[in-house]
């Protein structure tokens, strides 16, 4: 679902349009009641207060819709694994539950599915924050994991890849 359709999801078009006719009405009675100039600044001060409000308001609400939305994208990780500073492998579009279990979900790749062993050894990671993916509709996390030693009997420069389904794609290796 694209973020505009579910920022207007539960309102209909009739509200929607409801509520531009009327605030504009207000808008618009407001500035033709006739004041004396001396008090007229006045008004203007005043609206502009108002109408600055709306805007924040507005702007606050649509920030909280989009960070609501994110929230229910399927979430994807890309994790590369460093080895002397330099790429070692990669693994692409790996499903991934939640933000919350980032490393340990790169490193449970590494140790199950890549080579069947029960450790390995790292130094260090860096997880990137969540970047939507607009054409596929995904948040995409990247996990950086710097490796002591090389991942046995993988190649370096391999790469894995999972479909959307979750699984991983066989003729991805290479």
């Amino acid at each position: 679902m694209s973020f505009i359709r579910f920022l207007f999801k539960g309102f209909s078009a009739v509200q929607i349009c409801t509520v531009i006719v009327f605030s504009t009405l207000a808008i618009l009675i407001y500035f033709r009641i006739a004041q004396p100039p001396a008090v007229q600044w006045q008004l203007w001060g005043e609206a502009y207060i108002s109408v600055l409000t709306l805007f924040i308001a507005g702007a606050i609400w649509i920030n909280e819709k989009y960070e609501e939305w994110k929230n229910i994208l399927s979430k994807k990780l890309n994790i590369v694994y460093m080895y002397n500073n330099e790429l070692f492998c990669r693994v692409e579009n790996a499903p991934l539950a939640g933000d919350d279990d980032i490393r340990n979900w790169g490193l449970s790749i590494a140790q199950t599915i890549l080579n069947k062993q029960s450790k390995i050894s790292f130094s260090g990671f860096l997880i990137e924050p969540g970047k939507v993916d607009r054409k596929r509709r995904v948040l995409v996390y990247g996990l950086k994991v710097y490796l002591h030693d090389k991942i046995e009997g993988i190649q370096t420069g391999a790469v894995f890849i999972f479909g959307e389904d979750g699984n991983l794609i066989p003729s991805a290796e290479k």
